[in-house]
Formats: C-alpha cells, sequence, structure tokens
C-alpha cells in the first residue's frame, strides 16, 4: 500500500516465536522457499553489443520493513500477522485469486526486481477475481495488472510464479532459469479448504475463546478436510476448543459467505445444547 510518510510505526508482535510459526507452516505446506536464480543472462542491445539489464522501478513512494527481511517466507509470514491483527478477514472472497496472491508472494523475487523488493512494507498482489473467467492480477509497487484465465489458474500443471516470471522477463529483459521451488500450482479443489482454513485463522476472537489464546497465536488451529470424493461436505477440526463441525462444500465456494459469523452460530448453538444435557 502506498504511503508518504517514512515515519510510520511498524506493526507490533507479541513475539519473534509469532513469525517463525507461520513461517513453519510455510515450510509444512511442501513448497520450498529458496527462490535462487540459476542463471542470469545478459540481453545484448539490438543496437550495439552492450549488455542491457533494465531494473524496473517502484511507481511511487512505499513504506519499508526497519529489519532486514532475509526471505519471502518471513515477509508473508509477517503479511499474514498483519492481516490477522487487522482483522479485514470475513468473508471467503475468491479461494483462486487469494491462493494465486499467497504464491506470488511466496516465490518472489523476479526477473527485474530491486535487490531490497523483500523490504517493501505490505502485500506486492492484488487478485481480483473480475468474473466467472477472468482474475485480474495487481503488482502494487510497479502499478502492472495482467489478466488471468481461472481455468488456467486452476490447471494443475499451471505454475503461477513461472508465468509472472516469464512476464517480468518481458519487461525487464533478464533471463532467468529459476529454480524448482517455483514449480508451484493452485492444486484445486484443495485451495477451497486451504482458503476456508485461511479466513477461519484470520484472527477473530470465537465464542470460548480466551483473550490470549485467540487463533492468532495458534496458527495450526483449524484443520479442513474433504468427507467425500465428490467434494460436497467438509470437516472442520478446531483443535483448539477440540470442536468438529461438517460444512457444505457449496458454501466454500460462496464468495459471500461469512465463515467467521457462521462458526460463531455454530459454537453458541453447539454450547446451548451441551448447557441443555448438563442441566
Amino acid at each position: 500500500m502506498p504511503v508518504s510518510d517514512s515515519d510510520e510505526e511498524g506493526p507490533s508482535y507479541d513475539t519473534e516465536s509469532d513469525i517463525s510459526d507461520e513461517q513453519s507452516d510455510l515450510l509444512d505446506s511442501g513448497l520450498s522457499t529458496i527462490n535462487e536464480y540459476v542463471e542470469i543472462e545478459n540481453w545484448a542491445s539490438a543496437e550495439d553489443d552492450t549488455p542491457v539489464l533494465l531494473v524496473l522501478t517502484p511507481s511511487m513512494q512505499f513504506a519499508m520493513y526497519e529489519g532486514h527481511i532475509p526471505h519471502s517466507s518471513i515477509r508473508l509470514a509477517i503479511i499474514k500477522i498483519e492481516a490477522e491483527q487487522r482483522g479485514d478477514r470475513w468473508a471467503l472472497g475468491s479461494a483462486v485469486a487469494r491462493k494465486l496472491e499467497y504464491l506470488l508472494e511466496l516465490t518472489q523475487p523476479y526477473p527485474g526486481d530491486l535487490l531490497n523488493i523483500l523490504q517493501f512494507r505490505g502485500p506486492r498482489f492484488k487478485a481480483h477475481q473480475k468474473s466467472a473467467t477472468e482474475i485480474v492480477v495487481s503488482d502494487q509497487i510497479y502499478d502492472m495488472n495482467n489478466t488471468l484465465s481461472v481455468d488456467v489458474a486452476i490447471n494443475q500443471e499451471f505454475e503461477v510464479a513461472n508465468w509472472y516470471a516469464q512476464l517480468h522477463h518481458e519487461r525487464s529483459r533478464v533471463t532467468t532459469e529459476l529454480s524448482s521451488s517455483t514449480q508451484v500450482t493452485l492444486h484445486a479443489p484443495d485451495v477451497w479448504l486451504w482458503n476456508a482454513s485461511l479466513v477461519l485463522q484470520g484472527g477473530a476472537l470465537y465464542p470460548g475463546d480466551a483473550e490470549l489464546s485467540r487463533s492468532i497465536l495458534n496458527p495450526r488451529r483449524f484443520k479442513i478436510e474433504l468427507t467425500d470424493e465428490w467434494a460436497t461436505m467438509y470437516a472442520i477440526r478446531d483443535s483448539h476448543l477440540d470442536f468438529h463441525m461438517i460444512i457444505a462444500g457449496e458454501h466454500l465456494q460462496n464468495e459471500k459467505f461469512n465463515i467467521q459469523r457462521w462458526y460463531s452460530k455454530m459454537l453458541i448453538q453447539a454450547y446451548q445444547c451441551l448447557e441443555g444435557e448438563v442441566f
């Protein structure tokens, strides 16, 4: 997000373990976060033999993180904690668009990026599903938009990081052979349960939670699994409250569905039933 005040205070975290826990979750997902460029070749100008490397520059001034961010996984963990602290996730939104944002953040930097690209504060990528068939991916640092087909994005063979690296190569003329860590896909239909878990984890305080044990401090609190091969029903498991609930798959694909409010209502109903049995 663009800001003009360079003295703006950075985010506060309860402990450094919050960031390391989030980073550990990324590593547990099976995605390598070591995004090293194996080979960089100079692009030769058509007019002479002088090597030309075009480094893209931001369209405006951005705030920067004060501490050194050595890895994209650390930066992504900080962004996730910031979002949870703001409590700005309540509706499911587009699962495909959110997973695109996640993977693009995780697999940066890209060819032609500034050396300090990971120091820029806040999300770099925003993906908006403007229709049932198209998603617009915005790079907020460079103020660039790219349109992507939903069918292409959810294809098991589509490698989102390599797709964006190629786009960056076309702009910067930096030729880069990326490591295998960028060969990641959305893995539909897992994207729906991944997104639901992320939103449930979005910093809400649920009935029965103690203030100091809210979900933001337990990054592995929610686990969602398919209960059948047709993706019609999902099981939500809350390890913090030891609570299990079944939800219809159609709800997880409804962008406007407020899953945090729904889950709060389910908890209240469960407590009321338990109270009735006791008394």
